[in-house]
């Protein structure tokens, strides 16, 4: 399981290295530009989770770490569509009312 999620987790860096290299170019014909801080920024927390994450793995049974996990995706994605939905809402009812 550990090695499936380090590969998966490769990919995913390498893909998303592809798509930076894309969008700087995207920026630079716009002439904008990438506020590195603020990626590093994002790197440090990302390692830092990383292995906080690692530590808390090792101390908890996996199958409560999943259900932990399972849960935490749930509540996200009743935030994110206690956020969008109204939005979407009005949108299409402006949408009907311009018309």
């Amino acid at each position: 399981m550990r090695r499936t999620v380090g590969t998966s987790l490769a990919v995913m860096v390498l893909k998303s290295l592809t798509g930076v290299y894309k969008y700087l170019g995207v920026l630079a014909s716009l002439d904008l530009c990438v506020d590195w801080e603020t990626v590093g920024m994002f790197i440090g927390i990302g390692i830092g989770g990383s292995l906080v994450g690692n530590a808390v793995s090792s101390r908890i049974d996996q199958v409560t770490l999943r259900r932990v996990f399972a849960v935490f995706l749930m509540v996200m994605g009743l935030v994110v569509l206690g956020k969008e939905v109204p939005r979407l809402l009005q949108a299409t009812h402006h949408r009907q009312t311009t018309r």
